[in-house]
């Protein structure tokens, strides 16, 4: 996938957290734009809260990862390093376990 081409409407959702941690929630957040709430619970297996919805967060965490010349195509995922972070933007749901 070209990551230039990655548009919100591509985006489950978007993760922002400490670099070279875990990224079950635990380091950082998960978040969804409002578009995806209503399919999340179904397809990535967890209740999505009000807190976890902010398009303008997604489309922000999605811009730092295109613009970044060291971002990585995983397929369903893109990412980036920066500042000590990691960027990840879902083009499929994510596994992940819950905060304990």
């Amino acid at each position: 996938m070209d990551i230039q081409s990655v548009t919100m409407a591509m985006v489950k959702s978007a993760y922002v957290g400490r670099a070279y941690k875990c990224c079950c929630g635990c380091s950082g957040d998960h978040i969804y734009p409002s578009s995806t709430r209503a399919t999340a619970a179904a397809e990535c297996g967890h209740a999505v809260v009000d807190g976890e919805v902010d398009n303008a967060r997604v489309a922000e965490i999605l811009a730092t990862v295109v613009n970044c010349p060291e971002a990585v195509d995983e397929g369903d995922h893109i990412y980036c390093h920066k500042d000590k972070k990691i960027y990840i933007v879902y083009i499929s749901c994510p596994v992940r376990r819950y905060k304990s």
